[in-house]
């Protein structure tokens, strides 16, 4: 069973490479939690080593990426991981992989739908409620009588269109709006009636970030670090900039790798702003993986957990969805997962109970 997990790693890893060139990215981050059923209980670390260090080796090489780092976590710890490459060429800097951070594009949603479970437990927030009850101050183009739940912004069918190009990313600091104030600029339209079908919306997900800032009274970056980030020990993960911390970011061409642009999704924050270290992210992925298992975390209660994870079924072909994660398969297991992919980095986090 060990061979058939790596070699399924390494069809998925070399299909996430391939995905990153499309980004222009040079940096990915693969994770993976797995249950005690698919890995002995006794792995044999050094094989698991000595076939991810070749593997994520060739495929830097292969595919010319500059960075990258790979987390394995199984019964509540972590298994293995390792950092690959170079983060910084200029100053030519390795990838420490528990000091070097990576952003996680929008894994981040899975973050934010924690967050909004963390206030329905609380007995702050109803997940059937219409959104103008916690946004009463805020313009959104509503185009059908139907109410806009939270649950809509969660499995993505609030029937909003989508885009990020001009608005989501700037490339000064300077340019950034706070979250409210991007949400009052950016109001895409609603296309559909909600419920209908789904379509990816970073924009539901910002709605829903704003929504938990307005509800626990502390801005949305707050409440992620002091609620998720420092209950699980996670202290090398931010959702703000932290320059000299996280990794540069390059294309490849003409033989050489050239800087990409840095890019700033701050603005958006709840939608995919948040980078760590692999090694924090396995901490993450420990939580979720004892709450996808029926227990008790330090996020959430196992009262709570499922309605995290409750399925959605769209019958439009769409892979099928939860609250802020998606169904996959991964070694013939359903998995719950999310990717990411902003300018410079592009993430995979699969969660096998």
């Amino acid at each position: 069973m060990l061979e058939k997990i790596l070699n399924h790693t390494e069809l998925w890893a070399s299909k996430l490479v391939r995905v990153a060139k499309l980004f222009v990215a040079a940096f990915m981050m693969g994770l993976v939690a797995l249950s005690q059923p698919i890995l002995s209980a006794d792995p044999n670390l050094d094989e698991i080593k000595i076939r991810a260090d070749a593997l994520m080796k060739r495929l830097l090489d292969e595919q010319h990426v500059s960075g990258a780092v790979v987390s394995i976590v199984k019964d509540g710890s972590l298994l293995f991981s390792g950092g690959y490459g170079i983060a910084d060429r200029q100053k030519n800097l390795p990838v420490i992989v528990d000091q070097t951070q990576f952003r996680i594009g929008s894994i981040t949603k899975t973050f934010t739908a924690t967050a909004v479970m963390q206030l329905v437990q609380k007995g702050m927030l109803d997940l059937d409620a219409d959104i103008s009850k916690y946004l009463p101050d805020l313009e959104i183009n509503r185009n059908f009588d139907a109410p806009i739940t939270i649950k809509h912004l969660l499995s993505h069918t609030a029937g909003f269109e989508d885009a990020v190009l001009g608005h989501l990313f700037v490339n000064e600091p300077s340019k950034l709006k706070t979250l409210k104030g991007y949400l009052s600029a950016v109001k895409p339209e609603q296309v559909r009636p909600p419920s209908k079908n789904a379509a990816y919306s970073n924009y539901s997900f910002s709605l829903a970030g704003l929504i938990i800032a307005n509800v626990s009274g502390m801005p949305y970056e707050r409440y992620i670090e002091e609620n998720i980030l420092s209950p699980l020990g996670m202290t090398n993960s931010s959702v703000h900039e932290q320059h000299g911390k996280i990794s540069r970011s390059y294309r490849y061409a003409g033989g050489e790798f050239i800087p990409v642009v840095q890019a700033y999704l701050q603005q958006g924050a709840p939608a995919g702003a948040l980078q760590m270290t692999a090694n924090d992210m396995a901490l993450y992925m420990v939580a979720q993986l004892k709450g996808a298992r029926g227990e008790d975390t330090e996020l959430l209660n196992k009262e709570t957990y499922p309605l995290l994870v409750q399925p959605y079924d769209f019958g439009n072909a769409w892979v099928e969805a939860f609250h802020g994660f998606y169904e996959g398969n991964r070694v013939g297991h359903k998995t719950i997962e999310h990717g990411g992919g902003v300018p410079g980095f592009i993430s995979l986090m699969a969660l096998i109970p």
